[in-house]
């Protein structure tokens, strides 16, 4: 199988305010060791045996050349949620997309294709990718992550996911309340759940338990997949982390 991949090169929020981690509105273009950020992603695309063609979907000013190297680009509507709804109306919905963030540049090929070859496996609308403290620690022990605790262990989340672009609709409603309060945990339990979310709070919860909440209040079947892959899980979130992340880049 292999499918279309959409990078998110900014929303179109950020073209009126600076990132409050200090970058400028598009972090697509951030260099490191002279690179734009976005190259790392699009050359990791290109070598995966698993994506047949690559869009971008964002703020494309200055992206210049960058964009002679993939197969189209779609200008940013609005938010994350908006764009990933604009991007669809464009490549249309018959087959799955894979979406990643633009700011993950030790994105490698291999972890593309064991991620969508592990979804293969499962039925599902939505599959999103976990990766173990553990493993995260070995093999960057200087790179900082958030942890959420689960009955299987320490895990972080990756910055790519496979959507089927039907069930876009029902995401859609999640998917923005998600966002929109990240930050309430009032909010976002109201969303999930008291019930869910004290378990959670109790560490009761596993992968399996997270994936039934959400196919039960959502109807969505999402699966959670176990990577070996850290890279997809280390983004770059602050000035800082361009120097820690730069030095793994060969």
């Amino acid at each position: 199988m292999t499918v279309k991949a959409m990078i998110l090169a900014g929303d179109e929020k950020d073209k009126d305010k600076d990132n409050e981690n200090g970058f400028l509105f598009n972090k697509a273009l951030v260099e490191i060791q002279g690179k734009a950020m976005i190259q790392y992603i699009i050359k990791a695309l290109r070598q995966s045996d698993a994506i047949e063609e690559i869009y971008v979907v964002g703020q494309l000013e200055g992206l210049g050349s960058t964009l002679e190297e993939v197969d189209g680009m779609i200008l940013a509507t609005g938010s994350i949620i908006d764009n990933v709804e604009t991007a669809i109306k464009s490549l249309g919905d018959e087959e799955p997309l894979l979406i990643v963030t633009c700011d993950i540049p030790l994105l490698r090929a291999e972890a593309v294709n064991n991620f969508i070859e592990q979804t293969k496996r499962y039925e599902a609308d939505l599959y999103y990718p976990v990766i173990s403290r553990f493993l995260c620690q070995e093999k960057y022990p200087d790179v900082k992550r958030t942890y959420v605790t689960l009955k299987e262990g320490l895990f972080t989340g990756g910055n790519l996911f496979l959507l089927n672009p039907m069930a876009m609709e029902s995401l859609d409603q999640v998917g923005r309340g998600m966002v929109r309060y990240r930050k309430n945990p009032l909010q976002m339990a109201r969303i999930l759940g008291f019930g869910f979310l004290l378990r959670f709070m109790l560490r009761q919860v596993g992968l399996e338990d997270v994936e039934r909440h959400i196919e039960d209040r959502f109807y969505i079947r999402a699966k959670a997949i176990i990577s070996d892959y850290p890279e997809i899980g280390n983004d770059i979130d602050r000035l800082e982390d361009i120097e820690i992340l730069g030095k793994y880049l060969s």
